[in-house]
Order: C-alpha cells, then structure tokens, then sequence
C-alpha cells in the first residue's frame, strides 16, 4: 500500500533542504523517493505488487525536464518529464503474481497499457506543499490508468488471463 504522506513528507523534505539548484542531485533523489515510496508498493486489484525496472531512464527525463523547465520557465517540462519516465518504468517494469484466485497458480503478470501523460501546469514550483500535493495528484492519476493482464492456472491445467486496470 502505498503511503501518500510518507512520500510527499520525504519530497517536501528534499524540496525544502535543496541547498543548490543540482538537477543531477534532485532528479536522483526525486527518482529514490518515487520509487521507494510509490512504485515499489504500487500494486494491482489482487495485491501484485510492481517491480519497477529501468529507473535510470526516469531519473535522466527528470534530470531534462527539470534543466528545460529552469532555462524556459515552464513548469510544465517538468511535469512532462516525470510522466515520460513513468511510461518509460511501466514499458519495462512487471508485476509479482503470488496472489491469484483460490487453488490456482499464477503464471506472469504484465502491463499492457503504461499509463496516460499527465499534463497539469505547475505555477509555483518552489512551494514544497503545492508541489507535494500536484506530484500526489500526478502519479494516482498516472497509476490508476496503467493495465495489464495476470495470468495463472486452474487445478485442471487451464490458462486464465485476467486483466487488471489501475494500481494503487
């Protein structure tokens, strides 16, 4: 389950004791903080929870979106960015499949659909609470459009796939 508090409080906290204007550091940091705090506990409608690949890529769209939204001044850019890198993560990333329909086992768990691009423009991108409470909206907007199919076996040999919409 994921903690929405515990996520915002950690990014508001990264957001209020930046001491530079580091892209590097804050997308790595911004990244670390997604992913422990909402991806690795963002699960489907059985408890499956996700495994998240490809994290590289999502730091990097950050660390871009972050550089191109500070040389525009276009908050949108940022916002971009951390959606492209959540397509980029669910393109690549798989769910567990240990939770299953009684007396069946399950057989895999995919995404077939990474999400939608969120696009909301952010006015006041220093203000830690404005930020925190944009980037929530952001990612449950983001989780609950992203779909996959869980497929697992009856006692009687039987393939089922059960498709699955959104993750919380």
């Amino acid at each position: 389950m994921i903690s929405w508090s515990s996520y915002k409080s950690d990014i508001k906290s990264l957001i209020s004791n930046m001491t530079s204007k580091d892209e590097a550091a804050f997308a790595k940091s911004f990244t670390n903080i997604t992913t422990t705090k909402v991806l690795a506990n963002a699960a489907d409608d059985y408890g499956n929870k996700l495994i998240p690949n490809n994290l590289d890529a999502m730091e990097i769209a950050i660390r871009l979106g972050a550089l191109k939204s500070k040389s525009t001044g276009n908050s949108s850019n940022f916002i971009k960015s951390v959606s492209t890198g959540l397509m980029i993560i669910m393109n690549s990333s798989t769910l567990e499949f240990d939770n299953t329909p009684p007396s069946t086992v399950g057989v895999s768990n995919i995404i077939n659909f990474p999400g939608i691009s969120i696009n909301i423009e952010l006015k006041n991108y220093d203000n830690p609470d404005i930020f925190c409470n944009i980037m929530e909206i952001i990612l449950k907007s983001f989780l609950a459009n992203v779909k996959g199919i869980l497929t697992y076996t009856t006692q009687s040999g039987a393939t089922i796939p059960q498709s699955w919409s959104g993750l919380k």
